[in-house]
C-alpha cells in the first residue's frame, strides 16, 4: 500500500492482539483488501503521528483490545482527540483466536461502504511525536 492510498480498515491495537491481526491480515478471505493495522508497543508516552496520518486516510477505524474498556482508545482520545466508537474486544480472559478475529474484520469490511465518516477530525490535545 503505497503511501497516498485510501484505507478500507485501520485497526488499531496494543501486546498480545498483534501477531493474531497479522495473521488475519494475511488470510486469503482478506486478500486484496486495503487494511493496515497499526500496533502500540509502548503506550507512553503515545506516538501519534503515524495514527494521525493513517486515520485520515482510513474509511474506518477499529480498535481491537483485549480488555472491558477499551482502554487504548481512551488514551488516543485524551492525547489527540480522536475517539474510536468501533471497537472489538474481549475481555473473558482467553486470547483472540484467529477465526473469530477473521470473522469480525470481515464484517467490518463488508460495512465498511456503509459508512460515512471519510476523514475523523482530530481536536489536538497533546503531544503528536
Amino acid at each position: 500500500m503505497d503511501e497516498g492510498d485510501e484505507i478500507e480498515l485501520l485497526a488499531i491495537g496494543w501486546g498480545s492482539t498483534g501477531d493474531v491481526f497479522q495473521d488475519v491480515m494475511g488470510s486469503d478471505e482478506l486478500r486484496g483488501r486495503r487494511i493496515a493495522y497499526l500496533h502500540y508497543t509502548y503506550l507512553w508516552p503515545l506516538r501519534t503521528r503515524e495514527l494521525q496520518s493513517l486515520a485520515k486516510r482510513s474509511k474506518r477505524i477499529v480498535l481491537v483490545e483485549q480488555n472491558y474498556q477499551g482502554q487504548l482508545g481512551m488514551l488516543i482520545r485524551m492525547d489527540c482527540g480522536l475517539d474510536i466508537p468501533d471497537k472489538i474486544l474481549k475481555y473473558d480472559g482467553r486470547p483472540f483466536f484467529y477465526d473469530e478475529l477473521l470473522s469480525l474484520v470481515m464484517e467490518r469490511c463488508a460495512s465498511t461502504s456503509e459508512n460515512e465518516e471519510n476523514s475523523p477530525d482530530f481536536e489536538y490535545a497533546g503531544s503528536s511525536s
